[in-house]
């Protein structure tokens, strides 16, 4: 979990009350008066800082409680029901309905604590969703804005929805930044809150902004609520100051997630979205952003959409095509500010009634005919983005150029995922992207990157893969992606090359599967492709030569890690899950794995490679589920050498699931800089050859097998033709060396006697 980011939760999340006829659910033990102790039902989780728990049974809310204080930074939770979902069923609740989820929470007084206690940040809450014990998304951090003082027993309430498909969920209670927290009777209101059918006081009639989140992000803009002179009623309006400011937006339902089916939309559709804006001061007037969510969590945004202004700068009517993807359920309405303006807001709202629209069939405006329509930014100021109408392959294009700093990114479909039945994609199989690209300067090429989500939740990616970039002429490429079998959306992410102005242009997906191993790219062909990297702040790199030949391939491409401190890793398969079916293995198998490696000269060591094992595609194993093997360096480390790695698959995992996929992990040396390559999987449960020298009757009658290698055990059955089933022998004797025994009275088990045997090795 990332260290907190406050979000502003004002209006409808907090301070409201209930009517008399909700009925308030306690989460297990979420009064912490359990008879088996205060602490009953609820797991601490806390990293990056100190924390501290206490459980006072007085002065609560009343008696019972809990305390956590936090001194630095870093982030603590309480999970309710030990850590595991509680079902929809026992609270009382539905998917599909919103409900009021409340905490009663203050700053923990000192005659609790025994010392000095921080007043900075209240605690907050996050919710996050089940389907079957998998996680599916969840709300995020949300944290209130302080009622009072907060040194005064307040219900705190986050309106919460629920997503359609969910049948379980976690109740997590977080951290207040650099302070000591009480929390008490955690609980919801087992009536559904009546759905939002329009964006809440979307016209400012209610004062003060209520249901409208702010965040300034720091960027200092003045966020205000004038009580007249909005549009078209004269009314209250919203209004953003950002002429000495960089930042600034207003964020519909109190920056909480608008459930589409509320709202009348239907996912994969397009939609009419309008605003009434006024330019007060400056040139330029404000936007709009949606954002889309899946689960409560967030997968793709419009990106920020800025009209150009209408008539001289009064009060209008602003209109937005969006369309909502087809994995999205929820939304947020983002106000944008007017950069170095102050724009007034009034007004939002829907049309429910559905622009006719054509679905996504393909990469939008993949050709640039339209210059930068459909595509999204990131990276400057390092990278500059610009849209020749002419110079292309044919016509338009789009062009990067970057500084030699940082990095430059376009993103597909306006930065939205595109799902992949849109494009006649699927899961678990491989496609050829094509991208044409120019160098115009510089000596870096341009690249791919195909990035996988599931539920709207990143998946991992391809890496970045190279193209053949020339200077002064077009290329084109074909780029090999493997789609993880549980991905069901991707974005199409060119990417700039550094120190270099390069040109984009033809980005297309064939829809026809072609084959493709297993795990793509173990020999680092296709550079980072396939791969996921995650470190501390290290760095990976894919040279296209000097990489390993000790297995007859060329002198071609492998990875580099350096990481001087800290850890890295490489996840094969872009960070998903690797079926052992898909590999002919299975639970309680031993395999073998090879990889080279070389140290470039820093440090003694070489790297080490670990397996994680998994039962299901949910992943989530418990820690120790895992094998690392760090071999010893095989001298001389500063050339290629093989490495053997001998794994074997555990039947079972965590609380008995069995074991049906892996992922593989080479690690870093710490400190560093090692080279690999040539990552080949070697099952020792493959046929085993074994030659009989003489087989016959000895003077006893007894049958003998004689092998001319030996082996550990030999099983052995018998048939009376080779049309009928082959049963075991039994009483199978070894004399210690070569010769296997069937004792005379175990020789016609079967019917009709033993005329035929096989043989095969048996541990």
């Amino acid at each position: 979990m990332k260290t907190k980011t406050k979000n502003q939760v004002v209006g409808l999340l907090v301070g409201a009350t209930m009517g008399a006829y909700a009925v308030p659910v306690l989460v297990p033990n979420g009064d912490f008066e359990d008879a088996g102790g205060p602490a009953t039902s609820w797991q601490e989780n806390f990293g990056g800082g100190t924390f501290t728990y206490l459980y006072p049974e007085t002065e609560g809310n009343a008696d019972g409680h809990v305390v956590i204080d936090n001194i630095d930074s870093g982030y603590g939770l309480l999970i309710a029901n030990n850590n595991t979902p509680i079902s929809l069923a026992s609270l009382g609740i539905t998917a599909g309905d919103t409900y009021r989820f409340s905490q009663d929470m203050r700053f923990t007084p000192e005659s609790v604590f025994g010392s000095s206690v921080g007043t900075t940040d209240m605690g907050g809450l996050k919710v996050e969703f089940y389907a079957g014990g998998e996680l599916l998304g969840s709300t995020g951090d949300l944290f209130p804005e302080v009622i009072g003082f907060g040194d005064t027993w307040e219900s705190y309430d986050f309106d919460i929805h629920i997503p359609n498909g969910v049948d379980g969920i976690k109740v997590i209670l977080l951290w207040g930044l650099q302070s000591t927290v009480s929390f008490d009777n955690v609980r919801i209101e087992s009536d559904a809150l009546p759905p939002v059918t329009g964006i809440p006081n979307g016209d400012f009639s209610i004062p003060d902004g209520d249901s409208w989140g702010l965040n300034d992000d720091d960027g200092f803009a003045v966020i205000e609520y004038p009580a007249t002179g909005g549009s078209g009623d004269d009314g209250g309006y919203g209004l953003i100051d950002a002429t000495s400011a960089f930042f600034g937006v207003l964020i519909s339902q109190s920056d909480q997630v608008l459930p589409v089916a509320g709202l009348g939309l239907e996912p994969g559709k397009t939609y009419h979205f309008h605003q009434d804006m006024k330019l007060f001061s400056g040139a330029n007037i404000g936007g709009l952003k949606v954002e889309f969510y899946s689960f409560g969590t967030q997968h793709s945004t419009t990106g920020n959409l800025c009209p150009e202004l209408i008539g001289g700068g009064d009060w209008n009517t602003y209109t937005f095509p969006v369309r909502i993807p087809p994995n999205a359920d929820g939304i947020k309405v983002v106000a944008l500010y007017g950069e170095e303006s102050s724009v007034g807001y009034d007004n939002f709202n829907i049309d429910p009634v559905a622009v006719s629209d054509s679905p996504v069939t393909g990469i939008p405006n993949g050709d640039f005919s339209e210059g930068g329509k459909n595509w999204a930014t990131a990276g400057e100021p390092d990278t500059v983005f610009a849209y020749p109408e002419t110079g292309g392959n044919p016509g338009g294009c789009a062009e990067m150029t970057n500084s030699g700093f940082g990095f430059g990114v376009l993103v597909a479909n306006a930065e939205s995922s595109i799902p992949l039945e849109s494009l006649g994609l699927t899961g678990g199989n491989a496609y050829t992207f094509k991208m044409d690209t120019y160098r115009v300067s510089g000596t870096d090429v341009g690249k791919l990157k195909v990035e996988f989500y599931r539920r709207g939740i990143a998946q991992g990616n391809s890496g970045d893969i190279a193209a053949t970039t020339e200077t002064g002429v077009w290329t084109s490429d074909d780029f090999l992606v493997s789609i993880p079998s549980d991905a069901d959306a991707i974005r199409v992410v060119p990417v700039a090359g550094i120190d270099s102005v390069i040109r984009y242009d033809n980005l297309a997906v064939d829809p026809t599967p072609i084959e493709a191993p297993v795990i793509p790219n173990l020999d680092f062909e296709q550079g980072g492709a396939g791969w996921a990297f995650f470190s501390s702040g290290n760095t990976v790199t894919y040279p296209t030569t000097g990489g390993s030949d000790l297995k007859g391939s060329p002198d071609g491409g492998y990875a580099s890690i350096d990481s001087p401190s800290g850890w890295a890793v490489l996840v094969a398969s872009s960070g998903a899950i690797i079926a052992l079916d898909d590999l002919g293995l299975s639970a309680g198998d031993d395999f073998t794995v090879e990889m080279d490696m070389k140290n470039f000269g820093v440090g003694a060591a070489v790297g080490s490679l670990k397996l994680e094992w998994y039962s299901g595609t949910s992943g989530g194993q418990p820690t120790g589920d895992e094998q690392a093997i760090s071999p010893e360096p095989i001298e001389p480390a500063d050339e290629w050498q093989t490495y053997t790695f001998n794994f074997s698959i555990p039947n079972t995992i965590g609380a008995g699931g069995v074991v049906d996929g892996f992922k593989l992990v080479p690690i870093a040396a710490i400190p560093g800089v090692i080279g690999y390559d040539n990552i080949e999987f070697l099952s020792s449960n493959e046929p085993v050859s074994i030659t009989i020298a003489a087989s016959g009757f000895d003077a006893s009658g007894n049958f003998f097998i004689d092998v001319l290698e030996g082996v550990s055990g030999l099983q052995v059955t018998t048939s009376p033709d080779l049309a009928s089933e082959f049963v075991p022998a039994t009483g199978v004797t070894n004399d210690g060396a070569n010769r296997f025994t069937i004792p005379a009275a175990n020789l016609d088990s079967n019917t009709d006697g033993a005329d035929f045997f096989r043989v095969e090795e048996s541990s």
